[in-house]
């Protein structure tokens, strides 16, 4: 993740440390207040800010990186938590996984129309982050980007984004008929989805603290990873018809989630897609269900409750740890039945054979 760039030319220049490609490597600990980073070194024009390089530095308010900066490595000021602005450099082509995540005070930051491609979890956890425009020739950038980002409700985009377009409360993806970001007022405790989407993007209503009830037109037909993930209020979810993979992470961290209708026609339920739901007390698993990933249930303690068909053939490891007494339905013979009594000492199961 943050491995130090090694080079044997690495110099220091009073607050900052470079490699012998100008890449900027390292800032000094105790750097604080207004930084504006220098355009060269030794008289070579500064062409990257490294992985890691502002990395957890508290002090730090706001960051002006000059002309010439084309990438901005991932996590380079991540978790700084008290940066509340950031000048970037016209000519940047690419900001990096993690580069801005966590600064929760980050209010301001302008992306220049030169940026292309903008990593995961960009800007993920900028809880304070209001506003944001999306540059033209963006041909890259992960649903994950703005995940936690509870206070971004406006998207600024050229005219006629190639990409994307703003519907209401939706940021969508046309070409692809999804959303691919919710833009909802951070109290939004009700959110009726619009029917035509086929697709509710990856992380694209992650982390709405208060959001307790979302409804999903019979149009979605793909559920992206950790869509919902992170909604501690959510209380109910209907899942439409058509869906037939619950993605991993879907519903991770709804720790309020007590009733949840699983489609007709699922195949699969992925990893960890409702780990942490602590207010869940029974699942009903429809029939023609195969596959149910690892920890999608787990640490789920009130759950008491499940029935699993005889069309599953594969249960992967730890799907339901720490569920405290669970009772299962089973039928006799079943990959099901085997699974559970193999596993019955280690998760304290009660196995109930449906005849």
């Amino acid at each position: 993740m943050c491995s130090q760039q090694k080079n044997d030319r690495n110099k220091s220049a009073g607050l900052f440390a470079y490699d012998a490609f100008t890449r900027l490597t390292k800032a000094r600990e105790d750097i604080a207040g207004n930084v504006v980073i220098p355009a060269e070194f030794d008289g070579k024009p500064l062409v990257e800010i490294g992985s890691c390089a502002f990395k957890d530095h508290m002090g730090l308010r706001q960051a002006a990186i000059p002309q010439g900066v084309v990438n901005i490595g991932c996590h380079a000021f991540a978790g700084c938590v008290n940066l509340e602005a950031v000048t970037l450099p016209k000519g940047l082509r690419e900001i990096g996984d993690h580069a801005f995540s966590e600064c929760e005070n980050l209010r301001r930051i302008n992306i220049p129309d030169s940026v292309e491609k903008i990593g995961d979890h960009a800007f993920a956890g900028c809880s304070a982050l209001t506003r944001i425009s999306l540059p033209p020739r963006l041909y890259h950038i992960s649903g994950s980007a703005f995940s936690g980002c509870d206070h971004l409700t406006m998207i600024g985009l050229p005219f006629d984004h190639p990409e994307f377009e703003v519907m209401g409360r939706l940021l969508v993806r046309k070409t692809r008929n999804s959303i691919f970001r919710g833009l909802l007022e951070a109290d939004t405790e009700v959110f009726h989805i619009p029917a035509g989407y086929a697709e509710i993007g990856e992380y694209a209503f992650s982390g709405y603290t208060e959001l307790r009830h979302v409804r999903i037109p019979g149009s979605v037909k793909k559920i992206g990873e950790a869509a919902f993930s992170n909604c501690p209020e959510l209380a109910e979810i209907i899942i439409p018809d058509g869906v037939t993979h619950i993605s991993e992470f879907t519903f991770f961290g709804c720790e309020s989630l007590k009733r949840v209708r699983l489609p007709k026609g699922l195949k699969a339920i992925g990893v960890k897609a409702f780990f942490l739901c602590s207010g869940l007390s029974e699942i009903n698993l429809p029939e023609g269900l195969q596959e149910i990933g690892m920890g999608a249930f787990a640490d789920c303690p009130e759950l008491k409750t499940v029935t699993i068909p005889e069309s599953v053939v594969w249960i992967d490891e730890d799907a339901f740890s720490d569920c405290g007494e669970l009772s299962v339905d089973v039928t006799p013979d079943s990959f099901a039945e085997d699974y559970f009594r193999n596993l019955r000492r280690n998760y304290r199961l009660r196995i109930k054979i449906r005849t």
